[in-house]
């Protein structure tokens, strides 16, 4: 029996199958949804997850794939090869009505279809956490998706062939500089993988100085991987010294433009590649629930209901 659903006895022959509704394919979801195949049968329970992707990723693997490390098929779970009869409907939640119980949502296509629901599980993720800095959205560049890495490995590697054949001291610099913001686990692990990206490139850019090619970690927090703890934040903080990336903390960034990135501090770096990785937000569909939130986060009992709405779980 799964947490929130109990078994219902029903007349021999009779049927009453209830409606699940899954938002998002992400850890939560994905394994929510695994649960709910192997503890309820089909005259139980009939199963929709809603994402906009036909995969779950393996988010902690993406500085690997953007290194080439990892080919993007080892960090993507096909949904459809690994759900059994789980009705996988393309798109994103944009929004719940508790009391009629329907979860509104906009599929790829554009459409936007009411899914009723007999049992709700938010679990849409979170999105990348960004501020009013001028030019990030314009200039900087994301790490949460396959896509994201993926391109992010060819646009390094793109800095380094026009460098390679640029003779304006001006631009050299500027394409030769890659900035990662956040200290975190995930810009961590950007900036160490793809600074082996460009040192191991380097052979084939006879042109290029490798003391031209620069990395920097930028994070307003006073050390690196506080999540970690300290003493791993001083072991990865050595290691990276000894690779040559630079980690700035107690910094952050005041703009962005095409050619540089001005730091808090009023410096400004050539660099044409800054790589956003300060962490994230809570979905902006909790927010439509009209319902108590704690930091954008949905508040929820211990057994993870919504309180008041028993066939909501967060």
């Amino acid at each position: 029996m799964v947490a929130g659903f109990p078994p219902t006895a029903l007349p021999e022959g009779a049927s009453m199958v209830q409606r699940v509704v899954v938002v998002g394919a992400g850890f939560a979801g994905f394994e929510t949804v695994r649960k709910l195949e192997r503890s309820l049968g089909p005259r139980e329970a009939e199963i929709v997850l809603v994402s906009p992707m036909d995969y779950m990723v393996y988010r902690p693997l993406l500085p690997q794939v953007a290194a080439g490390v990892l080919s993007s098929r080892t960090t993507a779970v096909p949904l459809h090869r690994m759900l059994k009869r789980t009705h996988v409907l393309p798109g994103g939640a944009i929004g719940v009505d508790l009391a009629a119980k329907v979860c509104v949502v906009r599929k790829i296509s554009g459409d936007v279809t009411n899914e009723h629901y007999d049992k709700l599980v938010l679990a849409p993720g979170s999105i990348t956490r960004t501020f009013d800095i001028p030019g990030l959205t314009t200039f900087g560049h994301g790490m949460k998706t396959l896509a994201e890495a993926v391109y992010l490995r060819d646009h390094v590697i793109a800095q380094l062939e026009v460098a390679n054949s640029s003779t304006d001291p001006a631009e050299r610099a500027s394409r030769c500089r890659f900035i990662v913001v956040g200290g975190g686990y995930a810009g961590v692990e950007t900036a160490a993988c793809l600074e082996m990206v460009t040192t191991g490139a380097l052979k084939h850019f006879p042109r290029l100085d490798p003391a031209q090619v620069r990395w920097m970690i930028v994070d307003v927090a006073p050390r690196l991987m506080p999540e970690l703890g300290e003493n791993l934040g001083k072991a990865t903080l050595q290691m990276l010294a000894k690779r040559g990336v630079e980690v700035r903390l107690g910094v952050s960034v005041q703009e962005i433009t095409e050619e540089s990135v001005t730091l808090t501090t009023g410096e400004r770096l050539p660099c044409r590649t800054l790589v956003w990785t300060a962490g994230v937000t809570a979905s902006p569909l909790m927010g439509t629930l009209g319902t108590e939130l704690v930091r954008g986060r949905l508040a929820v009992a211990a057994d993870l209901a919504l309180p008041g709405h028993p066939d909501v779980f967060a």
